[in-house]
């Protein structure tokens, strides 16, 4: 009898003990594939763009549109293929298709982002988290610079450029803070005051546009002396250019400009600093407008469909001590960012400053927006 209950005790101790064991493969198996453990959760996901991206946190360039980012595990888990599950947190450019979360971000896309993925089989709930940033490629822009002055060469005196991309907040320029002869490019801020006036109600919309429509598409000076009365004259024009656009060398009297400054004010416009959005919008509309006479000069350097806008203002005169002058200035809308980029020059003939444009224009373009 004794030996008999002996034999039950041990088998019942080795029931227990394996009980215990199994309960303890049990709370393993659950820790391994609720995900828990830190390294392998950041293993879990990895990406792929031509070739595998080893860092889930390396930046996703805006160009690599395509990127993908696969399940890196062989257990049998499934996404869900709704990215709006109330289980996924996904930014309105990610969507999961089968296993593969599919990233396509747009230019509007750009910043920093915090993604969460569930999914699930018949045994256990995963959660991916990780940031991605969605950031445009980096630009060498002392290079650039660089670069447009071998273009330059000797002639280099003779021109004022500045570059500023919209999007990295970087730029650069070449005897940017030299006095250059405008020419019509001075008509930007006559546009910019007038509609000031327009937004306070001391002029009508319908007074001020068909001025500014030939000021701007066709560079009308009758439209220029004729918004100058209206503001009150030359001097008054001066000192509220000076007062409300914070530039300090883009008048009427001395017919003087500084490449920086233009360029500051396309800025301004782009980011809407000065105007209503009704009346920025519309004079960006004037802007894109220029006539196709004046196409041949930055514009020639940038690409031919309608992917990339530009909206500019042309200028053209001859005086001393600037001799013939051939400007062109505005705001390139491009398909990866946007970029102010202004062209002055002086003693030099319209043909070698068109001829000197195109390529200017061409690498700047091929290295801000160019694929």
């Amino acid at each position: 009898m004794k030996t008999s209950q002996s034999i039950k005790i041990r088998v019942l101790k080795y029931f227990v003990l394996l009980l215990a064991l199994s309960v303890l493969s049990l709370q393993i198996a659950f820790i391994y594939f609720s995900n828990t453990d830190p390294n392998w959760k950041e293993k879990s996901l990895e990406f792929y763009s031509g070739e595998k991206i080893d860092t889930v946190n390396k930046p996703v360039y805006f160009k690599d549109r395509n990127i993908q980012a696969k399940i890196n595990t062989d257990l049998s888990v499934e996404l869900y293929s709704d990215e709006n599950s109330s289980g996924s947190d996904l930014p309105k450019f990610a969507k999961i298709k089968g296993r593969d979360l599919l990233i396509q971000p747009a230019l509007k896309d750009l910043g920093e982002y915090e993604f969460s993925i569930v999914s699930e089989d018949n045994e256990a709930r995963f959660v991916y988290n990780f940031k991605m940033k969605v950031e445009l490629p980096p630009v060498d822009f002392a290079k650039l610079e660089k670069d447009v002055e071998a273009i330059l060469g000797d002639q280099k005196p003779h021109y004022s450029i500045y570059v500023y991309d919209l999007k990295r907040e970087q730029g650069f320029g070449i005897n940017e803070e030299e006095i250059f002869a405008p020419g019509s490019t001075s008509k930007l801020p006559y546009a910019i005051i007038s509609l000031r006036d327009v937004d306070k109600g001391r002029f009508s919309a319908s007074t001020i546009k068909p001025k500014l429509s030939s000021l701007i598409i066709h560079g009308s000076n009758t439209a220029m002396m004729e918004l100058e009365s209206m503001l009150g004259g030359w001097q008054v024009y001066d000192q509220r250019v000076r007062d409300e656009l914070g530039v300090d060398n883009i008048f009427r009297f001395p017919h003087d400009v500084q490449a920086s400054d233009l360029g500051k004010l396309y800025i301004g416009i782009y980011h809407q600093e000065y105007l209503s959005k009704d009346s920025n919008d519309y004079l960006l509309y004037l802007l894109l407008n220029t006539g196709p006479g004046y196409d041949n000069r930055i514009k020639q350097g940038l690409p031919k469909d309608e992917s990339v806008k530009f909206a500019h203002k042309t200028g053209w005169v001859t005086t001393a001590p600037y001799g013939e002058a051939y400007n062109d200035s505005g705001i390139v809308y491009g398909e990866q960012t946007d970029y102010v980029i202004v062209i002055l020059d002086k003693n030099v003939s319209r043909n070698d400053a068109i001829v000197m444009m195109k390529p200017i224009s061409e690498k700047v373009y091929q290295t801000l927006d160019g694929k």
